[in-house]
């Protein structure tokens, strides 16, 4: 009786251990590939994903002046104009920003006592959006 007793013992210790040793534990992060933070050894979407779009701001017309785009804590510049067609996001002379996806708060300004534009924009995933800036 004592035989089968550490016979039985032994087996479920050996089989414990198998089963033990062979449950993969998963490996949380972003598992998309889209994502700015993808995690290629991730095996478990844990909702961390963060995606990016850009977007150009700029003018059809000639405004006299350089216009200075403030969007999230960055700045940038106007020096061109496109009349009629729309640039595509980094563009010369337009002013593109590259931003996490979602809305955002913009001014622009040629200087004192010149134009002034504010408003909102939304930054979609992998996309440009454009914002016309009208004198």
């Amino acid at each position: 009786m004592k035989t089968i007793t550490l016979t039985s013992l032994f087996t479920l210790s050996v089989f414990s251990v198998f089963i033990l040793s062979s449950c993969r534990r998963d490996v949380r992060g972003c598992t998309d590939p889209n994502a700015i933070n993808y995690n290629n050894t991730a095996t478990y979407n844990d909702g961390s994903c963060q995606y990016e779009g850009s977007v150009v701001f700029w003018h059809d017309e000639n405004v006299g002046a350089i216009t200075t785009v403030y969007i999230s804590g960055y700045s940038n510049q106007i020096a061109l104009f496109y009349p009629g067609t729309a640039p595509t996001c980094g563009d010369a002379g337009c002013a593109t920003f590259v931003l996490p996806r979602g809305n955002y708060s913009y001014t622009a300004t040629t200087g004192p006592g010149g134009y002034f534009w504010s408003g909102t924009v939304t930054v979609y995933t992998n996309d440009c959006s454009d914002v016309l800036l009208i004198k």
